[in-house]
């Protein structure tokens, strides 16, 4: 029984058109009347803001430049000592006035709401207190009281004005918040109105849309395809899609049901004759598309059926061979196309039919006189006659072949083992040669006899995982036959060879790369003068020993040592002499310090990390200084050293290795303040010594206004000794400390921040005097870090370039690699603004810091400076020449010229020259000086030029 038809769907066309056009034009008409309600509401908006608003800020903004401009003239007519400008000035104010108070009644006559009107009235207030004080300054000044008139000024009047002022800021933010919320609501309004307007569009194209779409689906669209289903049923096609989704229960309904019936019973009586053939073009199509060739004979010898790949294997034709076609008239077949075996025709009959008598499944490979070789594959059948298949697998053989050769005669070590026993299947000569072991001994033995015994376990464990899937890869430790330990890296995957399961291995002996590393990684955390570790290992000692300290109440004490009068050495005997006395020191303070962490952190500064026992802390003290009873001795001289230390515990002097170092260092300074030779231990007293420290500092930021700021220049030269330019260097002399090393007031300078100031004029004063030089040497400056980060260093340059008329090109600045890394966008940046400029951006210290390659690609660089501390290892040390060699060579691949610095004797000089190193610097080309030193090389002075230029003094 049918189910009964809904009311929509039984209801005509007509009726559920006018319905839906009904509705859709009383939801038009209610979004326009919303429309005019909004519209009328943006015109509301809209003539506030044009009427009162914008009028008010107009006055507020000719208020605020009539009194700004009354102040000036206010301002000349106090200070100013010339009476000619004196009416011309009055003559202004009153004209400023009158304008003033016909803004004043403007805006007065403006719509004005409670707050501004008190506001405005404030400023009438201050305003007035503001005139009068302005009269009472210029009553004094007309009794010639002038210091006191400007005093009164600028006290009153000043006061009286800043407050008007301040009032009139407050009256047009308060107008201009008023107004930007107006226009915020009207630009709200607006958008609704358009919104509602839009909608309004939609909906009419909407309603359009689906009275025609509910006709075309319906109506057209069904009556339509009857009529095609029709013409098609009576021309002999039966493909035509009749039946209605969902179904309809009308007259047209009627008739779809009515047509998809008969369509329904063609296309059943066809479907049925089509599946026979169907199911025989499948199977020919599948024989067909076999890569191997297939043939069915039967009992008789017959051939029942054969693909196209058996037939174009062998050479044949379809038309030769046929369905019922005998074994014999087939091999004739084959014989007479060459595509036989290689025996006579009645021989390989026999064979064939004693193949299909033996009633048993057989696989042989069989050669032709062609030279392909094919593997034949025999499944006899219950009547007699077999199934059989062919595969060419000439290439295969070819490809096998090919990889024995491969395998065998490759260079890299290969094997093949069991995953079952461990044993070898196969190895090659290189493997055999790698090892020390014969082909024979190899195929003898296990994986397991090139493995320490104690890793067994391990290997036999992790074969057990391998599968079909399995992809070796690893690092592994292997013995050779004499015993010797090498490490390989290992590649590898499982394969069926001579039927097991085996895996074939490639090694790479890597023994020597991961030496290599290893020095690397050794170099990255040691010093490289002295081989203890550097700050980057300290740093993670300290985060190991505080973590430990916190979580279990560890104490430990930090000593920070330095050595007395070392830099007497570096000064008299050369900084050869000094770092081969920092060698020797350091080997015995490693040898004193046992089991605490010993590390260099600069210069001749060591620090210590050892248990905060008082007697363990007192031994390590007396120790380190037994160390230094005896004389040290370097380059055949003696020398007698003393040492200072400074003690911070933890917890109870800081709880964090920025804090110990620190007081550390402060009593280390109490002990060398005391005479050297001591011990200190941090106490709060210390803190005098803090306050020192910034009374240098403060002396340090008068430095320049005072002249005590003065340059030395040292000479820097091509490899053959040339002077190819000059580098500026600051020195402080104090008025009463006297000459202040660099390395003790530019940290200071750096972390007060008077280093800008200081880099500038440096970079100011050396190029006012290099501009001055005949001879167009080139000129370096450093950059601090600070420098770098805080002062605009592009402005800077560009103006001191403009104002000394020093070439761009002669000027090049030097930075460290902390400064690239702190932030690598922005300094980029700044970099690439510097070398808009046309100057030289040098690497200074290069290896030093954090030694990142990446940023040589990264920033445009112009040279590399080698630290001095890598070339004083030169000719005594192989991995300082290594890493000097490579530096080098690494800053020529990428087009950099590299300089050397601290060359001392004529071997470094020579030993760089010969390493392809561009420039040298250092005491061999000569120590820093005055400028005058060197007036040969810079071809002359200026006769008025000073023979040193000062912080603060006149510029010639």
């Amino acid at each position: 029984m049918r189910p009964m038809p809904s009311l929509t769907r039984s209801a005509t066309v007509r009726t559920k058109l006018v319905a839906a056009m009904s509705a859709a034009i009383a939801l038009v008409i209610a979004l326009g009347l919303l429309s005019l309600h909004q519209l009328h509401a943006v015109n509301s908006v809209t003539r506030d803001m044009r009427e009162v608003r914008l009028p008010q800020l107009e006055q507020l903004q000719l208020i605020k430049r009539l009194v700004s401009e009354h102040w000036l003239l206010a301002a000349r007519r106090i200070q100013s000592g010339d009476f000619r400008h004196l009416a011309e000035i009055a003559n202004g104010m009153q004209e400023v006035e009158k304008g003033l108070a016909a803004a004043e009644r403007s805006y007065a006559a403006a719509t004005v709401e409670g707050n501004g009107r008190a506001l405005f009235s404030e400023f009438r207030e201050h305003w007035t207190g503001y005139l009068g004080a302005l009269r009472a300054g210029l009553d004094l000044l007309e009794t010639g009281r002038t210091a006191i008139a400007t005093e009164e000024f600028e006290a009153r009047a000043a006061a009286a004005f800043n407050q008007a002022t301040a009032v009139l800021d407050q009256l047009v933010a308060s107008v201009k918040q008023k107004a930007q919320l107006a226009a915020a609501r009207a630009e709200q309004l607006y958008r609704r109105a358009v919104a509602t307007t839009l909608l309004q569009i939609v909906l009419v194209i909407a309603c359009a849309g689906a009275a025609t779409f509910w006709m075309t689906r319906r109506v057209t669209s069904p009556a339509l395809r009857i009529s095609a289903a029709m013409r098609s049923l009576i021309a002999g096609d039966d493909r035509m899609a009749i039946a209605a989704q969902p179904p309809r229960h009308d007259e047209i309904g009627t008739l779809i049901e009515a047509v998809a019936g008969h369509r329904d019973a063609l296309v059943r009586s066809r479907d049925l004759a089509a599946a026979a053939e169907l199911d025989r073009e499948r199977l020919q199509a599948a024989m067909n598309n076999m890569s191997q060739g297939l043939c069915l004979y039967d009992g008789q010898h017959r051939l029942i059926v054969c693909n196209r790949r058996y037939l174009d294997m062998y050479g044949l034709s379809s038309a030769q061979v046929r369905p019922g076609t005998t074994l014999k008239q087939v091999i004739d077949l084959r014989y007479a196309a060459g595509s036989c075996p290689k025996m006579a025709p009645d021989q390989y009959l026999k064979w064939r039919e004693s193949i299909g008598a033996a009633r048993q499944a057989s696989e042989t490979v069989v050669e032709l006189m062609n030279g392909r070789v094919f593997r034949i594959r025999h499944e006899p059948m219950p009547d007699g006659g077999w199934v059989a298949t062919h595969e060419d697998v000439t290439d295969s053989i070819q490809h096998e072949t090919m990889l024995r050769l491969l395998f065998d005669n490759n260079p890299v070590p290969m094997w093949v083992f069991d995953r079952e026993t461990l044993g070898f299947l196969a190895v090659n000569d290189a493997a055999a040669r790698h090892y020390g072991y014969t082909r024979e001994q190899f195929l003898r033995m296990t994986v397991l006899d090139l493995r320490p015994e104690e890793e067994w376990e391990h290997v036999r464990a992790y074969v057990r995982t391998i599968d079909s899937s399995f992809h070796l890869r690893g690092l592994w430790r292997h013995l050779r036959a004499d015993g010797s330990s090498i490490d390989v890296e290992t590649y590898g995957k499982a394969i069926q060879y001579q039927g097991r399961t085996a895996v074939i291995i490639v090694l790479i002996d890597v023994t020597e790369r991961l030496r290599a590393e290893r020095r690397i990684a050794h170099s990255a955390l040691h010093d490289s003068l002295t081989d203890l570790p550097n700050r980057t290992a300290l740093d993670e000692h300290f985060r190991r020993v505080l973590d430990r300290g916190r979580d279990t109440g560890e104490a430990f004490a930090v000593l920070v040592i330095d050595l007395d009068r070392f830099k007497e050495i570096n000064d008299l005997y050369g900084h050869s002499t000094g770092d081969e006395v920092l060698r020797e020191v350091a080997r015995r303070f490693r040898a004193a310090c046992g089991d605490a962490f010993l590390a260099r952190i600069g210069g001749d500064e060591f620090l210590a990390v050892a248990s905060a026992d008082a007697e363990g802390v007192e031994a390590l003290v007396g120790r380190l200084e037994a160390a230094l009873d005896r004389d040290v001795e370097a380059h055949g001289h003696l020398f007698q050293l003393g040492l200072s230390i400074g003690i911070a515990r933890f917890p109870h002097d800081g709880v964090d290795a920025t804090v110990l170092v620190a007081n550390a260092d402060a009593a280390l300074y109490r002990a060398k303040h005391e005479g050297r030779g001591t011990t200190r231990y941090f106490t709060i007293a210390m803190d005098r010594q803090l306050r020192e420290r910034r009374a240098l500092e403060r002396d340090l930021g008068a430095a320049l206004s005072r002249g005590e700021l003065l340059l030395d220049y040292q000479p820097q030269a091509r490899a053959d000794g040339t002077v190819v330019g000059f580098e500026a260097l600051v020195r402080w002399r104090h008025p009463e400390r006297g000459l202040i090393p660099p390395g003790e007031f530019i940290p200071i300078a750096e972390e007060s921040g008077h280093i800008v100031a200081i880099g500038e004029w440096v970079l100011r004063e050396a190029a006012r005097e290099a501009a001055a030089w005949p001879n167009p040497l080139r000129l370096a400056v450093n950059v601090s870090a600070v420098q770098f980060r805080r002062g605009d260093l592009q402005r800077t340059v560009h103006g001191v370039l403009l104002e000394t008329g020093l070439a761009p090109e002669r000027l090049e600045l030097e930075i460290t690699e902390g400064v690239l890394i702190e932030n690598v966008s922005r300094a980029a940046a700044v970099l690439r603004n510097l070398k808009a400029l046309g100057v030289c951006i040098a690497l200074d210290d290069f290896g030093t810091g954090y030694s990142s390659l990446s940023y040589l690609q990264s920033f445009p660089l112009d040279r590399i400076k080698i630290d001095r501390s890598f070339i004083t290892g030169l000719g005594r040390r192989e991995d300082s020449l290594a890493l000097v060699r490579g530096v080098i060579g690494l800053a020529h691949g990428l087009g950099l010229p590299v300089l050397a610095e601290g060359v001392e004797t004529e071997a470094q000089r020579a030993l760089l020259a010969g390493e392809g190193c561009d420039e040298v610097q250092g005491f061999l080309i000569g120590r820093p000086a005055a400028i005058a030193t060197f007036a040969a090389l810079v071809g002359g002075r200026r006769p008025a030029a000073p023979q040193r230029r000062r912080a603060g003094g006149s510029a010639t």
